[in-house]
C-alpha cells in the first residue's frame, strides 16, 4: 500500500494550506467495496427510527439548493432517481422516482440541474453536463434522509466503461456522496477509471469515493509463422540437366522460381551441352554483388582446354531487425481515458538469391558416334535452386490497460473529503516470435555422361531466406491515483488515497533477449502529464 504524497506531488496541489490536508489517511478496507467487500453494507442500511437524530426534516421547511445532509430534499428541487423503486417513465419526484441516473439527468436539464441519488447501486455509466449537480446518499425508503456517511449512490457500469464523465462548459458541476467504480477491464489492453473530467469543465468531487478496478493485460503480438510455427516458403528444387547425345544442342535445365512478398528468387539455367564445348550456365536471381566472394554465380562451360564448374550456391539472405520493447513515462491521456504504447513488430527476413547455373559439357562424334542418326551434343548443366523466403517479422505485443481513480483533461477540478483508489496495471503482451527464414532449393544435377564423356555440372543450391525480427514486449500499465494534464486538483478537507502496482512489461518474442522486452508502468499517487 502507497498512501503517502512525495513531497513535490504535495507542494504541486497546495498541500500545507489551512483548508488542505496531505499526507497518509486512514482507508479502512471495511468501509470500502474496493477491498472486496459485499456490496450490502454500501446499500443495506437501517433507517433511522421517526424521532431520532437524521430522521428527515419536513421538506417544506428546506429550501432548495442546501446540502441534503442538512435536511431531506424536496420536491420542485431538482430529480429523484431510486434504482429499486424508480421507472424511468415516472416524473423523478419523491413518491415517483426515475430509476437511472443518466434519465434523472436528462430531465434536470429542464428544471433545477440537480439529481438527488438513492443510496443504491446504479450500475450505469453517466456522463454530467456542465453546471449539473448529482447528491448521493439518501434513503428513498425513508423519506429521502441522508444516509451518506454509511452508504452512497454507487455508479457501477460494466467492465470498459468510465462510471463517470464530467463534461466541459459553463457552470460549475457537483458530484457530492456518489461511489464511482470501475470494473476490471476486460478487453485486451482496456483500461479501468473510475471518472474522467473533460476539457473545459469545472466540478467539485464532495464527499465522494472514485474507485479504480484493474487493467486489463495487453494482446500478445502474434508470431510472424502462422499458427506460431513453421519456416518461411523453402526455394524451388533445381532441375536436372540433359544427358550426352541426346540433341545435337542438349538444352540446359531451366531455370526455377520462388516467389516471394518481397522478391522473386530465380535459380539460374544450366549451360546447353553442345558439340565442340559446353555453354557457361547462368547466375542466379538477384543478381550476385561483386563483393559476394561468387556466391550465385554461374558455372562454366566444358571447353576443350578445361572442364565445366558447378554453379554456386547462393548468398542467404539477411535477417529481419528485432523490434523495440516500448518505453513510456506512462503513456498518454486522452479524452477517451488512457492509451499506452505498444512493442514494435519485427522487420521482415530478406529472401535468399537463386543458386547460379551449371555448365555444359561437349560432345561430338568421340562419345556419340559416327551415325547421323545419333544427335551429338553434350551432356547440359543443371539449375540452381531458388532462394528461400524471408521470414515474417513477429508483431508487438499490446500495452496493459491502466488503472485510474481520476483522469482530470481541465484546471477546474476540486476533490473535497474525496477518497481515491487505483488498482494494478494490466501486463504488457509479450512480443510475437519472427518466422525462420526457408530453406534454399536443392541443387539441380547436371546431365548424365555417355561413353567416357564428362556429366553436365551442377546448378548451385539456392540460399536460406532470412530469419524475420522478433517482436518488441508491450508497456505495462500504470497504477495512478490523479493523473492531470494541466493542473493538479485542488484539495480540501481530507484526501484518502490508495493506488496498487504497476503492470509489468511484456517480454521480446525471444524471451531471453531482454533488450527486447518493455518497460513497466509507471506508479504514482499524481502524475502529471504534457500535452
Amino acid at each position: 500500500m502507497r498512501c503517502a504524497l512525495g513531497a513535490a506531488a504535495s507542494a504541486a496541489i497546495g498541500c500545507g494550506s489551512a483548508v488542505s490536508v496531505c499526507g497518509c489517511f486512514p482507508y479502512d478496507c471495511a468501509e470500502h467495496v474496493a477491498c472486496g467487500a459485499s456490496e450490502a453494507p454500501e446499500t443495506e442500511v437501517e433507517p433511522d427510527a421517526p424521532g431520532e437524530p437524521g430522521a428527515p426534516a419536513d421538506p417544506e421547511d428546506i429550501p432548495c439548493g442546501g446540502d441534503p445532509r442538512d435536511g431531506a430534499p424536496k420536491d420542485g428541487c431538482g430529480v429523484f432517481a431510486s434504482s429499486s423503486l424508480g421507472d424511468d417513465a415516472n416524473p423523478g419526484t419523491r413518491a415517483l422516482p426515475v430509476r437511472t441516473v443518466r434519465r434523472a439527468i436528462e430531465l434536470s436539464r429542464q428544471g433545477a440541474r440537480r439529481v438527488y441519488a438513492c443510496a443504491e447501486i446504479f450500475p450505469e455509466a453517466v456522463e454530467v453536463p456542465a453546471g449539473t449537480q448529482i447528491w448521493g446518499g439518501l434513503d428513498c425508503a425513508h423519506g429521502w434522509a441522508f444516509i451518506g456517511d454509511r452508504a452512497q449512490a454507487t455508479l457501477a457500469p460494466a467492465p470498459d466503461l468510465i462510471p463517470l464523465r464530467i463534461e466541459g462548459g459553463a457552470g460549475t458541476s457537483v458530484v457530492a456522496d456518489v461511489l464511482a467504480r470501475s470494473a476490471d477491464a476486460a478487453q485486451p489492453s482496456g483500461s479501468s477509471i473510475a471518472a474522467l473530467v473533460l476539457p473545459g469543465a469545472t466540478v467539485t468531487f464532495l464527499r465522494s469515493a472514485l474507485v479504480a478496478g484493474n487493467g486489463a493485460a495487453g494482446a500478445p503480438g502474434a508470431p510472424g509463422a502462422d499458427g506460431g510455427e513453421g519456416a518461411a516458403a523453402p526455394g524451388a528444387d533445381g532441375r536436372s540437366g540433359g544427358d550426352a547425345c541426346s540433341a545435337d544442342v542438349v538444352p540446359g535445365a531451366p531455370s526455377v522460381t520462388t516467389a516471394c512478398d518481397d522478391v522473386d528468387s530465380i535459380g539460374g539455367s544450366g549451360g546447353d551441352g553442345a558439340v565442340s564445348s559446353g555453354d557457361d550456365g547462368r547466375d542466379g536471381l538477384p543478381e550476385p554483388i561483386s563483393s559476394s566472394m561468387e556466391w550465385g554465380h554461374a558455372g562454366q562451360g566444358q571447353t576443350s582446354g578445361a572442364d565445366c564448374t558447378d554453379g554456386m550456391q547462393d548468398l542467404s539472405g539477411a535477417h529481419g531487425a528485432h523490434g523495440r520493447g516500448a518505453v513510456g513515462r506512462g503513456g498518454m491521456i486522452t479524452r477517451a481515458g488512457w492509451e499506452g504504447v505498444h512493442g514494435t513488430e519485427g522487420a521482415r527476413g530478406i529472401s535468399g538469391q537463386g543458386g547460379g547455373g551449371g555448365g555444359g559439357t561437349l560432345g561430338g562424334v568421340m562419345y556419340c558416334g559416327m551415325s547421323t542418326a545419333t544427335p551429338k551434343g553434350g551432356a547440359s548443366g543443371g539449375s540452381g535452386g531458388g532462394g528461400g523466403c524471408g521470414g515474417n517479422g513477429g508483431q508487438g505485443g499490446g500495452y496493459g490497460g491502466a488503472s485510474i481513480a481520476l483522469i482530470s483533461l481541465s484546471a477546474g477540478v476540486t476533490l473535497h473529503d474525496t477518497k481515491l483508489s487505483s488498482a494494478n496495471g494490466g501486463n504488457g503482451g509479450d512480443g510475437g516470435a519472427g518466422q525462420i527464414g526457408g530453406e534454399g532449393g536443392s541443387r539441380g544435377s547436371g546431365g548424365a555422361a555417355r561413353n567416357g564423356s564428362l556429366r553436365g555440372c551442377d546448378g548451385g543450391r539456392g540460399g536460406q531466406g532470412g530469419n524475420g525480427g522478433h517482436g518488441g514486449g508491450g508497456l505495462g500499465g500504470p497504477s495512478i491515483g490523479i493523473a492531470y494534464l494541466l493542473d493538479p486538483p485542488e484539495l480540501l478537507g481530507t484526501l484518502a488515497l490508495r493506488i496498487g502496482e504497476p503492470g509489468k512489461g511484456g517480454a521480446g518474442g525471444r524471451p531471453d533477449m531482454i533488450e527486447l522486452a518493455g518497460q513497466d508502468g509507471a506508479v504514482a499517487e499524481v502524475l502529471g502529464f504534457v500535452q
